[in-house]
């Protein structure tokens, strides 16, 4: 015995076979509703914008044959909750300090927000209404937090690189490897960017990783003695 308990349509279909004297029963389960896409912008990831720029939001909801929006509405959350904009059956009606272009419509569930500053930073909600084929109600909604900055996002905005005071064992190779950093980033997760590392003979290599705010470089053995350089790339 089982329950099935969906929020959408749900279409079953058997099919039996007879094996011997045993007989088989086979069904498939079939469900229709308004969903976040694949591709759409996840819940809680973290979005960054350098001031001057255009934030992109892009979510997406992926609407089957006689499934429909009824409107669509996006908020910021700083010191306060703000509206920002709302779709009602497909017309976009963004609020006073979001008109005039500063903010888009994003197909189907996004929006897009130009030349942002420091005081856009924040968590953004996105909340989309609709129906089923059914006809049932149905409602998503997903939040991402924003950082944007006018400067390099470290603690004091110039780079520190320096050597890790213990050696990394690597327990794959059994060996010792000494571990590179270029710190303090802001940045809660991977940053969009990597920075690069500029080696005593002039060759340029990416990071291993990123970990609690320091780009980390492992040192191959034997290892490369002089001056190494961490350099954020100008595109950046």
């Amino acid at each position: 015995a089982f329950d099935i308990n969906l929020t959408c349509a749900v279409t079953m279909e058997w099919t039996t076979f007879q094996i011997g004297v045993a007989v088989l029963a086979v069904f498939s389960v079939e469900t229709s509703c308004l969903e976040w896409s694949a591709d759409s912008l996840a819940d809680l990831a973290v979005v960054y914008a350098c001031q001057n720029d255009t934030l992109s939001l892009p979510w997406n909801v992926t609407k089957n044959s006689g499934e429909n929006i009824i409107d669509t509405q996006w908020t910021k959350n700083g010191l306060s909750e703000q509206k920002i904009a709302i779709t009602s059956h497909g017309t976009f009606y963004p609020s006073t300090p979001y008109s005039g272009g500063r903010a888009e419509f994003l197909e189907n569930a996004g929006i897009i927000i130009n030349d942002v500053d420091v005081s856009d930073q924040g968590n953004y909600s996105v909340e989309v209404n609709g129906h089923d084929t059914d006809g049932s109600f149905v409602k998503l909604k997903r939040s991402v937090t924003v950082m944007i900055s006018n400067d390099l996002m470290t603690s004091d905005t110039v780079l520190h690189i320096s050597q890790k005071p213990k050696a990394e064992f690597d327990e794959a190779k059994q060996e010792f490897h000494i571990v590179l950093t270029c710190s303090s980033f802001l940045h809660p997760t991977q940053p969009p960017f990597d920075v690069e590392w500029k080696t005593p003979s002039g060759s340029l290599t990416s990071s291993t990783r990123y970990k609690e705010g320091q780009f980390q470089l492992v040192l191959p053995n034997p290892v490369e003695g002089g001056s190494y350089s961490c350099i954020v790339p100008v595109s950046t």
